[in-house]
């Protein structure tokens, strides 16, 4: 048996659309919300959870903090997240987390009032994080992180505003928006950073 967990105001999910079948058993979460859910290799359901205080990630009845700051991915084996957390000054930084505990900023390129970046998910191997990152003063970017690169802003799509929301499983492909008046679809090529074609 499978055990998905839902928050109680997280998104409900259908067993039959998850893409296995059997018996489902949901379980209420007691914190705000799910951020994100996967099923490791070893049958292990994990899922990012929001909460009074910060981060968590849930297994078999247990939360483990993560730390302070918020979350929107989670690696496909349940090891990295992808999220913020705050700086020394109080700053919103954009940071790749460890389920077994703690943050490590991944850097900003500008900042815009108390946020200097904001991470939104993560591949699913953990290695590449992406995300939201000012330019200047208060210009939005979509960016990648690599160890390897650092962060590296994307290339600017659209009118100004732009945040990379996801990144495909294998890390090749990113997808967000860019924003003027209204927000549109925006996509990008991880090799390059430049507009996907």
């Amino acid at each position: 048996m499978r055990m998905i967990a839902l928050a109680a105001m997280g998104t409900v999910l259908a067993g039959a659309a998850l893409g296995f079948a059997g018996e489902v058993t949901f379980t209420l979460l007691t914190t705000e919300d799910a951020a994100d859910v996967t099923v490791d290799e070893f049958g292990r359901t994990l899922v990012v959870t929001l909460g009074a205080g910060g981060v968590f990630v849930y297994e078999d009845g247990a939360y483990n903090f993560v730390g302070a700051g918020d979350a929107h991915g989670i690696s496909a084996d349940g090891n990295w997240i992808g999220g913020s957390t705050f700086d020394t000054k109080g700053d919103r930084v954009a940071a790749r987390g460890a389920a077994s505990g703690g943050w490590m900023e991944v850097g900003a390129l500008g900042q815009c009032d108390s946020s200097r970046s904001s991470g939104y998910d993560v591949s699913a191997d953990g290695s590449r994080v992406v995300g939201l990152t000012w330019v200047g003063v208060c210009n939005a970017h979509g960016f990648l992180w690599t160890e390897e690169t650092g962060m590296i802003a994307l290339e600017e799509q659209g009118n100004r505003s732009n945040r990379a929301s996801v990144i495909s499983a294998n890390g090749e492909v990113i997808a967000g928006f860019a924003q003027a008046s209204t927000r549109t679809p925006a996509a990008w090529l991880a090799s390059t950073g430049l507009a996907h074609p």
